[in-house]
């Protein structure tokens, strides 16, 4: 046997990477968040602090994935690079207001404006990659990283609502749903036969994910009405992966089968 048939195929390489990638990102962001929000005798109380660990993680896990992806990646693609502007606006975001507190802490009237449009901003990138895709050619991974890069993305937006714009600790629930998932399950496609009403109904779910949590920093819109609009977007978040697994119950019945 040569060494040519003893190297697993691409896709296989890539799959395991990106399932160890999975378990190992599900992982950090519950301990990070966990640091950042609950009240533990370690828990980070400076936001400067709190921002540069979130801000260094979220780096850390999307160059991981970008270069690990290595032959599945298919090279360089603008699309990609459109698809991570999200992720990376709001890792600067993060560092830049890891400066707050030695500024005074609270937030100017025209830094909140700032950092609304740079999060506006990060977001119609997300609505432009599929455009980009479309035009320059899609890739098997730029689905992968347009998922992942929405996790990485709502865990900064969380954390900056949260520490920055003064939600209370639970609207980091909103971002915890996909890495317990793939805990507990590790990565599904879509089963066979999936309605096109659940695909909608996810997707728009999504999109009001990010809204509603980039909502939270507009300085014209109540603190009430933001908290509001991110605990009905956590309840269809909750309905959206309970779909999900309705769709596919044995996951449910393997796990419990294999719990002691």
């Amino acid at each position: 046997m040569n060494a040519e048939t003893r190297t697993p195929p691409p896709s296989q390489r890539w799959q395991r990477f990106y399932n160890v990638w999975g378990l190992t990102a599900s992982a950090a962001i519950l301990i990070v968040t966990a640091l950042v929000v609950l009240p533990l005798p370690f828990a980070i109380a400076s936001r400067s602090a709190a921002s540069l660990l979130v801000a260094g993680t979220l780096a850390v896990l999307l160059a991981a994935l970008y270069w690990g992806a290595g032959d599945h990646r298919g090279g360089f693609h603008v699309a990609n690079l459109v698809t991570a502007v999200r992720t990376l606006c709001v890792v600067g975001l993060l560092a830049w207001l890891s400066g707050g507190e030695a500024r005074g802490g609270a937030l100017d009237l025209t830094a909140q404006w700032v950092v609304f449009a740079v999060l506006v901003l990060a977001e119609l990138s997300d609505m432009a990659d599929g455009a980009v895709a479309r035009r320059f050619g899609a890739t098997p991974f730029g689905a992968t990283w347009d998922m992942e890069n929405d996790v990485l993305f709502s865990v900064g937006l969380c954390v900056l609502a949260h520490r920055w714009f003064g939600l209370g600790g639970w609207v980091v629930i909103s971002s915890l749903f996909h890495p317990v998932y793939f805990l507990l399950f590790g990565f599904q496609s879509d089963p066979p036969h999936t309605p096109a009403v659940y695909k909608l109904f996810a997707k728009t779910v999504c999109a009001l994910q990010m809204i509603a949590l980039i909502s939270a920093g507009a300085p014209f819109l109540p603190l009430p009405l933001a908290s509001a609009f991110n605990a009905v977007v956590i309840v269809l978040l909750a309905v959206s992966f309970g779909w999900d697994l309705a769709l596919r119950p044995q996951l449910c019945f393997r796990w419990s089968r294999s719990s002691p």
